[in-house]
């Protein structure tokens, strides 16, 4: 296997190397010369296999590349600890294929050093580097400052049942905070919470005709809106779970649409809309919808 390359080493500095072990034991000129070739060798199923790892896709996140003179370190270690189960050396494999090869000696070696250090180079990106779908659980899940919290704090926890005392103030406690948030949103957050409680598709016409935008913009309304409700709890009660960031969450949107419902009632807008709509105050937010705020 040739890969495009031409010959960068001699078979003196092989056999020097494999009577040695170690590059560092050879003759100045044999060690420079195999080191040359592991540089180049590394560089290039870098090349090819970095793309692979999530170094790229992230914002900040660059790849860490050894020095040359380190590459051929990665070859050597990986041939000496890289045992298969029947108790094959791979030292000892890549010297024996050259003997009974049918190409040359020189380019036989050559080839299945490659081998070695493309399995090395795989082993140190796996060690060095997450994989392109993987995603750290302290990454910021929100858009921005604001709704900084992360994923570990949405992955669920245990939630002790309620009993009636403990709903009661659960339910207290949620009426309050939806007073409170009820006086930061906007007339298109209004309607865009509202509708969603009640299971009214964001793209209604009549639904964006009273809001006065886009299917998109309304979504992006609600998204933003329950983001910042989110993020506005967290820092009311930082110290508790994320468990209890979810549960309140939930409680503060059934309150906040039973309020919305009596403040929609009054508006203009919503008279033609209820009239062939109707509406469902009682209905609550889905758990996947506050699974992905």
């Amino acid at each position: 296997m040739d890969n495009g390359m031409n010959h960068l080493t001699t078979e003196e500095a092989w056999r020097a190397w494999r009577t040695a072990c170690a590059v560092d034991l050879c003759p100045p000129a044999d060690g420079t010369v195999l080191r040359d070739f592991g540089a180049q060798r590394f560089r290039f199923y870098l090349d090819r296999y970095a793309s692979r790892t999530g170094h790229r896709a992230r914002e900040g996140q660059t790849l860490r590349v050894p020095e040359d003179k380190d590459a051929w370190h990665f070859l050597e270690t990986h041939a000496q600890v890289g045992t298969t189960r029947e108790g094959k050396r791979y030292k000892d494999w890549l010297f024996a294929r050259a003997e009974t090869g049918t190409d040359t000696w020189l380019r036989v070696v050559e080839s299945g050093a490659s081998l070695l250090m493309r399995d090395a180079v795989r082993e140190y990106l796996r060690r060095e580097h997450t994989a392109a779908f993987m995603e750290s659980l302290q990454r910021p899940a929100g858009r921005g400052d604001d709704t900084a919290y992360t994923l570990e704090e949405l992955i669920p926890d245990q939630v002790e049942l309620l009993g009636d005392v403990e709903a009661r103030e659960w339910n207290e406690l949620g009426r309050a905070t939806a007073e409170t948030f009820l006086t930061t949103m906007t007339a298109r957050e209004r309607i865009a919470v509202w509708a969603r409680a009640n299971s009214i598709a964001l793209s209604d016409p009549d639904l964006t005709r009273w809001a006065a935008c886009g299917k998109s913009a309304l979504h992006d309304a609600y998204t933003q809106c329950v983001e910042r409700m989110c993020a506005e709890i967290k820092r009311s009660y930082p110290a508790e779970s994320p468990a209890i960031w979810v549960q309140l969450a939930r409680v503060t949107l059934e309150r906040l649409n039973g309020l919305l419902f009596q403040k929609i009632m009054a508006e203009k807008g919503a008279a033609r809309f209820f009239k062939k709509k109707g509406s469902r105050p009682d209905a609550g937010p889905s758990e996947h919808e506050l699974a992905r705020t």
